[in-house]
This record gives structure tokens, sequence and C-alpha cells, in this order.
């Protein structure tokens, strides 16, 4: 019941990763108040004036400031759809970065220099660059260190030019002003767009496009569009047709009347395509929520079918006994246990078990320290028995025997023709590590005995328990489809872009659907009292500390035990239990060790497990591992991504250092 919370609790946590995959890296600031000064100008440029506040949870360099003026693809066209080419700009031109750490009114002008001549650490300067990525860029890179804890405070100016377009009688402006590649949210955001040479505001038409909530009014001859919060990812843009005056002149001119006409069908798809977006997003949480619930149906009706017929723990009675009807391979089947003979426990627990039943003879040595670091306290010199009847064997115990003895994955035994009759058991294992072409003919072999034996004592899963697991997975699967590439109003690369992020979700879900209702398997009658004693014992001996002093133990059971615990996975902790008994009687540790050798490797088990692991190819029961590394200095991309996450056109970047 421990391993099934365990997989239940794993597999919740990954669902939960692969939702918030997007973000992952989230961003470690927060822009908590942004304003964007928009000027539409008579020439057909824009200029912009941008008053951005951050505030820090980390130290950097400096900002990146991306924009992206000229959005080009292939079969791009000539229209008044959004992603046309007409509302591409030229060039972003007269660039002018300001910052201050204590407020706009204390803004000061950074200068401009080469990026060859700047580096880390400097203040109050920035570089412009030029590059071609996805189309036509200029970054900004201000550096103004910062710690963490404090805010920054960096104005922005700069012209893009030839935006607007002429028609015969009006003209247009179709901008992203907020992309959908911000990593960070925008606690209060406000668009300011004003005229130059236009005095009033009549005849003026507003489109502004968003996923999230914004308001939009006209005040003294501007337009304000703000929000007070706007979600990482998420885009805001406009388009803006106003009267033509002879004031205002363009490269791009539109030899026709605008037509109104198609702008109502172009704008009101636009909105029947955000009220789709957000069915769709409602439709992918239903899925994800109705996934969750199946995947807890098939995880339920799996610990049924599992424990059917068996005893919980609290109702089982303390198995003093050694149980002896079967083989250990057969009560290691009996746990439950997946993967049963590729097993490190089972390993182990047969290791000891030949050792006790003589048909190993085994001398544990104390080992000098070679070093601080060097954790084999005792080395186990083993020898075959060579008057002992081996053809009482089970398969999986001369498995065993040709691998360490004979360095062969063998079912057959003759041990005249064995390679050795004598090793060092943690030097062998270090040599058998190696040999991987043996390991892999091991596991293959683990394979045969597993398929054989889990028939003889399991029932399979029953059909309807399969079949709900494969038609709740497909129809979701098929449901998913449907609502990303039908429902959802997302252009073809965004939802690719969705599509991986989902398929990864999907694979995982179906894997540990599929996985928990085809390896559900309930026990045989015939072998249910069997399997109670064994979990009998193994509730004794996890509890001995707690019962030793009302139930004595036999010393000749001592051993006999550990081979159990280990068994269970617990024989170094049994393996205390029993030492305090042994200096209680007089026994000093090493004379424990080398009287006792199979206690002695029980207390190392951990150890010794984790070299069987190395050795037969095997997954370990325990153990971790960690690393990192780090550095200074270098530039991190992460901040202010201008995107239209619906029409993939112009953005603009803002990233920090």
């Amino acid at each position: 019941m421990k391993k099934i919370k365990k997989l239940c609790i794993s597999a919740i946590l990954i669902f939960v990763i692969s939702f918030c995959y997007k973000n992952c890296f989230a961003a470690d600031y927060q822009i908590t108040d942004y304003k964007i000064h928009v000027k539409i100008m008579e020439d057909a440029s824009l200029h912009v004036e941008e008053y951005i506040e951050y505030d820090f949870d980390s130290s950097m360099n400096g900002l990146f400031r991306d924009i992206l003026y000229s959005y080009q693809f292939f079969g791009q066209k000539d229209n008044m759809k959004a992603t046309s080419s007409r509302y591409q700009a030229s060039q972003i031109s007269n660039i002018e970065a300001y910052y201050s750490d204590t407020g706009f009114d204390h803004l000061r002008l950074a200068l401009q220099k080469d990026e060859s001549y700047l580096f880390n650490g400097m203040n109050g300067y920035f570089s412009v660059e030029d590059y071609v990525d996805n189309g036509y860029r200029t970054k900004i890179k201000l550096y103004s260190p910062v710690s963490s804890g404090n805010k920054k405070y960096v104005k922005y100016v700069y012209d893009i030019e030839d935006v607007t377009v002429l028609y015969q009688n009006a003209c247009e402006l179709y901008w992203n002003f907020i992309g959908g590649d911000w990593e960070c949210s925008i606690q209060n955001l406000e668009i300011k767009i004003d005229f130059e040479g236009l005095n009033s505001m009549q005849g003026v038409l507003v489109y502004p496009h968003s996923y999230s909530s914004f308001e939009t009014k006209i005040v003294d001859d501007s337009i304000y569009i703000t929000a007070d919060y706007l979600p990482a990812s998420r885009a805001l843009d406009a388009r803006i047709v106003f009267p033509r005056v002879s004031t205002f002149y363009s490269s791009k001119n539109v030899e026709q009347n605008y037509d109104f006409d198609e702008l109502d069908q172009i704008e009101t798809k636009m909105n029947f395509d955000k009220i789709k977006y957000h069915i769709s997003n409602v439709v992918f949480v239903v899925i994800f929520i109705v996934g969750v619930i199946f995947f807890i149906v098939v995880i339920i009706a799996s610990v049924k079918v599992s424990s059917k017929g068996r005893k919980k723990k609290k109702e089982l009675a303390y198995f003093r006994d050694i149980p002896e009807k079967y083989s250990l391979d057969m009560y290691h089947l009996m746990l439950g246990s997946s993967n049963t003979y590729s097993s490190n426990s089972l390993f182990l627990a047969t290791l000891l078990d030949l050792v006790n039943k003589k048909y190993i003879l085994m001398n544990a040595k104390k080992k000098e320290k070679k070093g601080l670091m060097d954790k084999i306290d005792y080395e186990y010199f083993m020898e075959l028995n060579k008057e002992a009847d081996y053809s009482k064997l089970t398969k999986y115990e001369i498995l065993i025997l040709n691998f360490l003895f004979n360095e062969k994955a063998e079912f057959g035994i003759n041990i005249a023709e064995f390679k050795n009759t004598s090793i060092e058991l943690n030097e062998q294992l270090k040599e058998l590590t190696k040999k991987h072409s043996l390991s892999n003919k091991l596991i293959f072999k683990y394979k045969m005995l597993d398929s054989d034996k889990e028939d003889k004592i399991y029932d399979k899963a029953p059909k309807w328990l399969k079949r709900f697991s494969l038609i709740t997975g497909l129809i979701l699967g098929g449901l998913l489809f449907i609502n990303l590439f039908f429902v959802s109003p997302l252009n073809f690369d965004l939802k690719m872009e969705n599509f991986g992020i989902w398929l990864f979700i999907y694979i995982i879900y179906f894997i540990l659907n599929i996985s928990f209702a085809f390896s559900a398997k309930s026990l045989k009658k015939e072998y249910l009292e069997e399997a109670e004693k064994l979990s009998g014992l193994e509730k004794y001996l996890k509890e001995y500390s707690l019962i030793k002093d009302r139930y004595p133990i036999e010393i000749h059971l001592w051993e006999k035990y550990l081979v159990f615990a280990s068994l269970f996975g617990i024989a170094d902790k049994v393996s205390k239990e029993i030492k305090e008994e042994l200096i209680k009687d007089g026994y000093s540790e090493d004379s424990i060790y080398i009287n006792y050798p199979v206690y002695s490797m029980a207390i190392h088990s951990t150890y010794i497990s984790s070299s069987i692991s190395s050795s037969t190819g095997t997954s370990s029961s325990g153990g971790s591992s960690g690393g990192g590394s780090g550095g200074g200095g270098r530039w991190w991309p992460v901040a202010v991504v201008l995107f239209n996450i619906n029409l993939l056109k112009h953005y603009n970047l803002c990233y920090k250092f």
C-alpha cells in the first residue's frame, strides 16, 4: 500500500510539473507598472516612450530590450489581416535609454556605446544591435546593475518608422503593443495613443484585442487602453482606423478606399476567436480534471484488485516462525513486488539463504580501510560446498550461483566445470560490473522466470479494468486533439507548440493509467494463507524493537530472520536490533562479524545491494544523487517579451542579465 501511495504522489507531481511546463522558468522579477505613450506621426512613424517599473528578486547586470519591427514569413500576403505584410515597419531609430533606482523623477540618460567596449558591472551605458532572427530586430542592451529586492525604473524612447498605412479615404495602424511571450505578469498597464496633425477624434475607430480583461476609452483627443492585471503570456494589440488628412503622408499607399465591410468581417471573426479561446481553455481544464478523476478511479480499482482476499496491515497477527512451504522467490512474488527476479533484495536474501543452507561456505574478514571514503569494512570470502546436493536448488538459485561463481547466466549447474569455486564477493561484483553482455543476458533470464512464476500464483487484471483504462485514455486523447486543432483559434505554429506540451502530459498520463490497470493482479486463493503469514513476519520484524521483550528470539533463528529481513528490504534495521542483543550477551563487534558472517552482510546490505545493482544492471531500491553548477557574468534572457500569442506578429522583448 505504501508503494501505491508513492506512485500516486509521483504521478500527481508529474501531472503538475507537466501542466506548469511553460512556467517552469518563471521570471524572478515583477513589472509593477508599465506605461506606453505612442504618438502617431504625420510621416507614418510611431514615436514611442515606455516607462517600466521593475521589482527584482535577484541581482543582475542590466536589461535587454528586443524589438521585432518586421515579422516576415513565406506566403505572407498584403491584405487587412493581422499578419499582413503591410503592417510591418522598416526600422527602429532615434533610440534613447534612461534609468533610475529611485523613481521616474530621477531618470538619467544612458550613453550609447559599441557593445565591444562594454562589460558586466558597468552602469549608465547601452548598446544597440540590429539582427535577423525570425524577422528584423533591434536589441537594446542597457547596463545598469541592480541588487535583489530593489527596484529599477527604465524609460525607452524610440521611433518605429513606416508603420501607418494610407488609403484614399482613411489611415490605419495595426501594431502589437504587448505580446504573449512575457514570462512575468504586468500589475498595471496603461497604453496612451494620440496623433500629430489630427485635431478631432471624430471618425476614429479603435479595435483592441486581448484574451485578458482590459478597458478602452477616448479622453481629450487620446486613446487609452488599460489593464489592472495582465498575466504572463497574454498579448494586447490594436487596430486604429482614423480619417486621412492632407498633412499625413506615407510610403505605404493603397490606391483604393478602405474596405469597412471587410473590417467588420475580420473583427467579428477575431471576437469569435476570443470566445473560442476561452472555451478552449475551459475544455482543457475539464479534460485535465476528468483525466485525473479517471486516473484515481483506475488506481482505486487496481488497489482493490491487488488487495483482494488480503488482510489490512492493522488486522495482521504477528507471525514469528520461518515460512518454509515455498522458495524465497515465490515469497518475494507474494509480496506484490514487480520485476521480482531483478530485485536486489531478492538477490541478497537468496545469497544469505544459500550461506545458511551451506551451499556456500563464507568467512568474513575485517578489511583495512585504504582511505577515509572507503565504505567496505569487511571482505566476504565465499566458496562452493562441493559436498552439497545442488539438485534441490531452484532455477533462480542456480542462476545466481552461475552468475557469481561461473560468470554465466545459465540454469544448468555442474560445479566441476565452474570457472571459479571461490570468490571474494566485493571484488567479484566489481569485476562483473564490467561485463555488460552478461548483465543483459541475466536480465533476459530474469524475465523468463518472472513470466513463469507470476502466472502461477496471480490472477491477471480483470478485462473490464483494462478496457476502462484504454477507452478513457483514448477518449481523452481524442478530445485533446479536437480541442487543440478545431476549437482553439491559435495559429498553426502555436498549436504545434501547445501540442508538444499536451502530448507530453497525455503520454505520461496514458502510460501511468495503463500501467496501473494492466499490472493489477490478485493472489490466487491457495496462496492467500501463506501470503498472510509472510506479511505477519514482515510486521513482526519491522516492529521487533517494540516486541522483543515479550517474544524472545532464539539465537538459531537470527540468521534465518536476516534472510527474510533482506527480502523485505529492512536487513540493516533488523541487524542493528540483533546487534544490541548480542552485545548484551557479551559479544564484541568484531566477534559478531566474524562468528556471524551472515549478520555482517546484512548490516552492510545497503552497500552490497548497490554493488549488486551495478553488476547485474538492475535498478537499486535506494540511493540519491545531486549536482549543480553556477557562474557569474552571463547574460540571462528573461524579461519582457512583446509577442502576439494569437497573431504571431510584431513583438518587443525586454530581458535581464
